[in-house]
């Protein structure tokens, strides 16, 4: 009656009312629930359905409609395994797009991420390309995951799947409270947001991990909120969550404060009397200060970060209004508009998705007599006679399905700030819920999902299977269909994410003119890291999708790098030298390491054909061309295994072996470790060319058997490389110890590569030497004819003495058995690697933050020159069984104030001085007999033990040298270590802290003075060291034995290595890529002599 539907009876609301249904003002049911079914669902038997204990007739029978019985008595449960189904297939996705900048390349995955100042993409906040995206929270769930797995992509995916399954749960409880007592709808709503297809982006892709990860702490905090008490407390928290892991957390604030809003609406006479009443509400005054506090305190923390670049600078490629129209105003706004609509489209018709809607994919609005303007025009009108019948109503879940829709949207409507996506599908991901609370009204409205009366109420059930009531059966069907649809679209979506070349190709038929999917595309097409990939490649279309961008826009950086590779894989040096100064010359700022880098290859690569030419000129051109290369790889990537590789080409062609080991070392090691952390193939160096260059740069040195070691390295790893064949096949045949196995090489060369004319001389040359003239003639030959029109030299000067040779019928005897061979051929060159980093480097979508790499070149000119020893004094600071510096001095009487030296005496062992092997080695050498390589220009490693703050009690051990290593390169063969741990630096102005005698009454032996106590080096470090072939050790205290440990110098002495102790090591020395020259006291037959230091810091 109409006594009992007043509202003074029913549970009170926020407002202190209870909200009216649809005008009715019906009261809930006591003890009733925001988030449990409502009275008339399934759970709750209504008049019409089957008693409890019914015949089995009366139960849905085969086994579609028994999944749908159960999905209509679980529905949470429907929800989250209907969402696992739909999007299982993305996680058999790879790494995709942005996936790479915001894990594989990102060092706070890997290294331990600086959550507070460093942005999604691993960059600092404060630096000006950092696009502020401020996300610690997902970039902590990344770190969870590597830590775990590691890179494999499979985890990061799956995580994905199951916040989205959740965020499904969640959705029924919102809806829930969104329609109360229509458990219908509230379950369309919750199936409508689980099949919609614009959830495949951030699903699938593991870049999407903010959106979802927000995305369900966003619900998560609604639903607490919406239970209020304790509950709606502890939503503030989450809400600060979601706020960290994706910046449009911060409106799940401003919804709380929408909830409270709608409620008191509801439950008011008027809107009016709505507003006097929340400002007269104490708790409703408490909570909007509580989430306004939220929102402020949020952007508190991120623009702290930010430094002197509040706001990032957004350029053509990432928002095209904010770049092209910033100065006119009303473009701008009906440009923005017209994007509204395209969000609106793709909430409603998901079937044209795209990952990407840069510049020029969506038009731009200049005038207002566009006809464009239109459809702005009409969503608007939409929304607001939505929100005209929701508050004339007092439709609650129309109120309800606006606030969810539209304000989670406002960061990404380009109203507050523009954002770098003019449209993006993963921001739909939250306003969605709005869309299908809104969507599942509609059809309430249009009476969709009502029921005949006189049918049996089995809930969900029978709202789907279609029934003989008054509701037509093609309404029921086209819902139907729709929701089928939306699923198929959903994974199929899903699968388009599985990789880049079908991602590309499917945004390539949404939006063909995009600048970033046609660049994005091209590179696909050219990358190839091994041979599969390679058969994959598609040049041809890839200069032409490139041709395609660079006609819209001439200078777009990203494109014209792209194209220069293509020309490098087309062996187009020319050209691709061209696009490559274009790009650097495109590039903002003018400069850019990676393009430097590939740059000064293409150079290279362009002379290194004319030392086929004898002209004095073409010569002259070849060294000018090879040092503008080096130039430019001078400025190049650090990071970039190819900078180190083509640092070490270029050093072998001037002869610098020692170099171009260590540079091909430092690529060899970054390429290693780039393949462990499973970034992609196109940042190596294939592990053949560098492990060849490695062996060629050795055997450059005279050091044959380590040059062997490295070609048989690089037969491990790739069997048929026909360089490291060849190589070793002439280290083999220098060596005359194997001539059988010698042969099997140059085979298994000529196998693979059949028209190297490197391969065909070497082989040829080797047969000569055995006897076997008439067959070196046919290799040499045809090496020849391969470099027409050039002429090689040597080539050359081999066919003439294969000829003359069996012209005087010189054959069948091998040269070591002659009895007087004849003069050998001209000295040959070791072959030349052809190999290189084909892989073309993914151009990032967003700058990535570039750091000084540990591993540095050796550098032979140029630099800084450091002092790195003590001078000597009667006052310096000795060992104590050392006696002072004395010195007798006479004034010379000619010369008044002048002091003539008469003489001096110090021991061997005074100041920065140098021990040699005959200090511990019967026999061992002496001051006198180092050479001059081993003490001038020495390459040094600086072995940094976390100066200057090292303990007394710190010894070096074995572990720490690996470490060293890993972090910055491997120690080379021949260089001088350092060893720094900053004693001498802190305390050797002060003799007794430098001694640092902590018990007089320990008593060393070897001395009979009391024991000193300084860092020292374990023995096993030391014989370490004496393994990686060091010509000697530096370090900054007296002794390589510190306190407790002994052996460390008879371990090096004992190798022929020599020690300087005593040393200055100062700050400014870098890890690698200095040289130091150490100048002993040249004493005939000493065992160790004082000694001046110093190093060439480039």
């Amino acid at each position: 009656d109409a006594a009992a539907r007043q509202i003074n009876g029913g549970p009170q609301t926020r407002g202190g009312q209870e909200p009216r249904r649809e005008g009715e003002g019906v009261p809930a049911a006591p003890g009733q629930g925001q988030d449990a079914p409502a009275p008339g669902s399934h759970s709750q038997r209504a008049a019409g359905c089957p008693a409890e204990g019914a015949s089995e007739e009366m139960k849905p029978r085969g086994l579609l409609p028994r999944m749908l019985v159960w999905c209509d008595r679980h529905p949470r449960k429907a929800a989250f395994l209907l969402s696992l189904a739909l999007h299982v297939n993305s996680v058999r996705n790879g790494v995709v797009w942005d996936d790479r900048a915001s894990v594989t390349y990102n060092k706070d995955v890997a290294t331990g991420p600086d959550y507070l100042n460093h942005d999604y993409w691993g960059q600092p906040m404060a630096a000006p390309d950092s696009h502020k995206s401020w996300r610690p929270l997902a970039t902590w769930s990344f770190r969870m995951n590597y830590l775990v797995h590691g890179y494999a992509p499979l985890g990061y995916h799956l995580v994905n799947v199951l916040l989205h399954a959740c965020s499904c749960a969640l959705m029924l409880s919102v809806a829930r409270n969104a329609f109360r007592k229509d458990e219908t709808s509230a379950r369309l709503a919750t199936l409508i947001f689980v099949v919609h297809p614009t959830h495949s982006e951030p699903v699938a892709s593991v870049v999407g991990r903010a959106d979802v990860l927000g995305g369900f702490l966003a619900l998560f905090a609604i639903v607490l909120y919406q239970r209020g008490g304790f509950a709606a407390m502890l939503a503030f928290v989450v809400a600060l969550l979601a706020s960290l892991a994706k910046e449009v957390g911060v409106a799940t604030f401003a919804l709380f404060v929408a909830f409270d809003v709608v409620d008191v609406i509801c439950a008011s006479p008027t809107v009016m009397k709505a507003g006097k009443r929340l400002a007269r509400s104490k708790a409703f005054i408490l909570r909007t200060t509580a989430a306004l506090t939220g929102v402020l305190g949020v952007l508190w923390l991120h623009t702290r970060r930010h430094g002197q670049h509040l706001l990032y600078k957004w350029t053509l490629l990432e928002n095209s209004v904010a770049a092209d129209l910033a100065d006119d105003r009303l473009a701008t706004y009906l440009t923005y508009a017209h994007f509204h609509w395209r969000y609106f489209v793709k909430l409603i018709t998901p079937c044209y998705l795209c990952y990407d809607y840069g510049y020029p994919c969506l038009p731009h609005i200049l005038h207002l007599n566009d006809r464009r303007n239109a459809y702005p025009l009409i969503l608007y009108s939409f929304i607001a006679y939505m929100a005209y019948e929701g508050l004339s109503n007092k439709k609650r879940h129309v109120l309800l399905a606006l606030a969810l829709g539209l304000v989670p949207f406002l960061p990404a409507a380009h109203i507050l700030l523009p954002v770098g996506t003019p449209v993006g599908e993963r921001l739909l991901y939250l306003p969605s819920v709005g869309f299908s609370i809104g969507v599942a009204a509609l059809c309430r409205y249009l009476k969709v999902d009502e029921v005949c009366s006189s049918a049996p109420d089995t809930g969900l059930y029978s709202s789907i299977v279609p029934s003989r009531g008054a509701v037509s059966r093609s309404q029921k069907l086209s819902l139907l269909s729709a929701l089928l649809l939306g699923s198929i679209r959903t994974v199929d979506r899903n699968s388009a994410w599985s990789s880049e070349r079908s991602l590309f190709e499917a945004s390539l038929d949404v939006c063909p003119r995009s600048l970033k999917i046609l660049n994005n595309l091209a590179l696909v097409l050219l990358n190839g890291h091994d041979a599969e990939t390679i058969k994959q490649r598609d040049l041809p279309r890839a200069r032409a999708l490139l041709d395609d961008a660079l006609g819209t826009y001439k200078g777009f950086p990203s494109a014209l790098f792209n194209r220069g590779l293509v020309h490098h894989l087309e062996d187009r040096r020319v050209a691709a030298a061209r696009d490559f100064a274009d790009a650097l010359t495109a590039t903002p700022g003018g400069t850019d390491q990676r393009i430097e880098t590939y740059l000064g290859q293409e150079l290279w690569l362009l002379a290194k054909p004319l030392e086929f030419l004898n002209d004095p000129k073409i010569q002259l051109l070849r060294m000018s061309l090879i040092d503008l290369a080096a130039d430019h790889i001078q400025r190049g990537d650090p990071e970039l295994p190819l900078t180190h590789w083509a640092a070490a080409s270029i050093a072998f062609e001037r002869d610098d072996f020692e170099a171009a080991e260590i540079s091909s070392v430092n690529a060899w090691n970054l390429s290693e470790q780039y393949r462990e952390q499973g970034i992609h193939p196109d940042r190596w160096v294939k592990a053949d060319a560098c492990l060849n260059l490695i062996g060629l740069a050795r055997r450059g040195r005279k050091d044959d058997q380590g040059a062997l070691v490295a070609f048989e390295a690089c037969l491990e790893r790739v069997p048929g490389s026909s360089e490291c064949l060849a190589n070793a096949a002439s280290i083999l045949s220098d060596q005359g110890s194997d001539d059988q196995r010698t042969a099997d090489f140059y085979e298994r060369a000529m196998q693979v590569a059949p028209d190297s004319p490197e391969v065909l001389n070497n082989y040829g040359f080797f047969l000569e030497t055995r006897g076997r003239v008439q067959e070196a003639l046919e290799k040499y030959e045809k090496a020849a004819q391969l470099l027409l029109p050039a002429v090689h030299h040597q080539i050359d000067t081999n066919v003439r003495n294969a000829r003359e040779r069996l012209a005087r019928g010189d054959v069948g005897v091998p040269d070591s058995q002659r009895a007087r061979p004849p003069p050998p051929p001209p000295s040959r060159r070791p072959e030349r690697t052809k190999c290189f980093a084909r892989g073309a480097p993914q151009a990032p979508s967003r700058p990535t933050e570039k750091t000084r790499c540990g591993g540095g070149k050796a550098v032979t000119t140029g630099g800084s020159i450091v002092d790195c020893g003590f001078s000597l004094s009667s006052e310096a600071t000795q060992r104590p069984d050392v006696a002072p510096l004395f010195i007798d001095a006479v004034e010379t009487s000619g010369y008044p104030g002048a002091v003539e030296r008469k003489s001096f005496a110090l021991d061997g062992g005074s100041g920065t001085h140098l021990q040699a092997p005959s200090h511990y080695v019967v026999g061992g050498r002496s001051i006198d007999r180092f050479s001059i390589e081993e003490l001038v220009d020495v390459p040094l490693v600086v072995i940094d033990c976390g100066a200057p703050y090292v303990d007394a009690d710190f010894v070096l051990t074995p572990e720490d040298i690996e470490q060293d290593e890993r972090r910055h390169a491997p120690i080379p063969r021949g260089s001088l270590v350092a060893i720094r741990t900053g004693w001498a630096a802190r305390h050797y102005a002060n003799r007794d802290a430098y001694y640092n005698v902590t018990d007089w009454t320990d008593i060393d032996e070897s001395t009979g003075l009391a024991r000193l106590h300084f860092p020292g080096v374990a023995e096993g470090a030391a014989r370490l060291l004496r393994d990686r072939g060091v010509v000697g050790v530096v370090i900054d205290t007296m002794a390589l034995d510190g306190p407790g440990v002994s052996g460390a110098l008879r371990e090096l002495l004992q190798r022929d290595a020599y020690v300087v102790a005593n040393a200055n090591l100062k700050e400014e020395l870098p890890a690698r890529g200095a040289r130091m020259t150490v100048a002993p006291l040249l004493v005939a037959g000493a065992p160790e002599a004082p000694c001046r230091l110093y190093a060439r810091v480039p």
